[in-house]
C-alpha cells in the first residue's frame, strides 16, 4: 500500500487537551529534501537537531521523508510534498498537503490534526493520514480510536474509527461514510512512514498494541 491515504476536506483529528500543551518539536529525521519555512524568513534546509517552533512549518520534498518529536514524545512523520505545522502553546497539529503518521503516547491528552474539512479526537493513538489538496482525506488507525466529524451548518457529523479501520472523504463530503477494515500487518510492511529501517521502531507501547490489532485482525 504505497499510498496510504485519499481524499480531501479540512480535516481534524481532535481530543480532550491537557495541561501539557506543544511547545516545540525537534527535527530527528531527513531524508532528501526537507525545508523549514519560518515567517518572514527565507526556507533553508532542515538538519538533524533543528527545533521546529510556532509559525513554523516543515515542507518536504519529492521522494523525501522526516520526523519529528515534541517535548512529550510525541512523534510525527510526515512523506513525500507534505507541509506541517502546529499552534505552539495548543495540541493543533496542521498537515496542509502530503501524508502522516502521528504517534501520541498514552495519557498525554492527544492531538488534533487539521487539514480543511474533518475532525477527530485522539489519545495515545497511532493514525496515519493522506490529504490531497482540494480532493480527498485517508484516515487509518493502526491502534487506539478516533473521533472524526464535519461542521456542517452547525451540526456535526461524527464516527469512530477503532483499530484496523479506515475512512475515506471526498473534499465536498457532507458526511463521513462507515469505517471499513484494512489490514494491519500490510501497512506495516508496507507503509514507508512505518518503516523502522527508515526511522526506527516506534515506541514499544504503540508496537505492543499494533501487533495486538493484527493478532484480532487474524483471528
Amino acid at each position: 500500500m504505497k499510498h496510504i491515504l485519499r481524499a480531501s476536506l479540512p480535516l481534524v483529528l481532535a481530543s480532550s487537551l491537557p495541561a501539557d500543551t506543544l511547545q516545540s518539536a525537534k527535527v530527528t529525521k531527513v531524508v532528501n529534501e526537507v525545508r523549514i519555512h519560518k515567517s518572514a524568513k527565507a526556507a533553508k534546509p532542515a538538519t538533524i537537531g533543528d527545533v521546529i517552533e510556532g509559525k513554523t512549518r516543515l515542507q518536504t520534498g519529492r521522494r523525501s521523508r522526516s520526523e519529528l518529536r515534541f517535548q512529550d514524545n510525541t512523534i510525527t512523520r510526515l512523506g513525500a510534498n507534505s507541509i506541517f505545522s502546529f499552534d505552539q502553546g495548543t495540541r493543533d497539529l496542521r498537515l496542509e498537503k502530503g501524508t502522516l503518521l502521528l504517534q501520541v503516547p498514552k495519557n498525554n491528552g492527544g492531538a488534533r490534526i487539521r487539514t480543511a474539512t474533518v475532525t477527530a479526537a485522539i489519545t495515545g493513538t497511532t493514525v496515519m493520514m493522506e490529504y490531497n489538496t482540494k480532493q480527498w482525506v485517508k484516515i487509518i488507525v493502526l491502534e487506539g480510536s478516533l473521533k472524526a466529524w464535519i461542521e456542517q451548518e452547525g451540526q456535526r457529523v461524527q464516527k469512530t474509527l477503532r483499530p484496523g479501520q479506515m475512512v475515506v472523504l471526498r473534499a465536498d463530503s457532507r458526511r463521513i461514510p462507515e469505517p471499513v477494515n484494512v489490514d494491519v500487518q500490510t501497512i506495516m510492511k508496507t507503509a514507508a512512514l512505518a518503516s523502522p529501517e527508515t526511522f526506527g521502531p516506534l515506541p514499544d507501547r504503540a508496537l505492543n498494541e499494533i501487533g495486538r490489532t493484527i493478532t484480532q485482525q487474524d483471528n
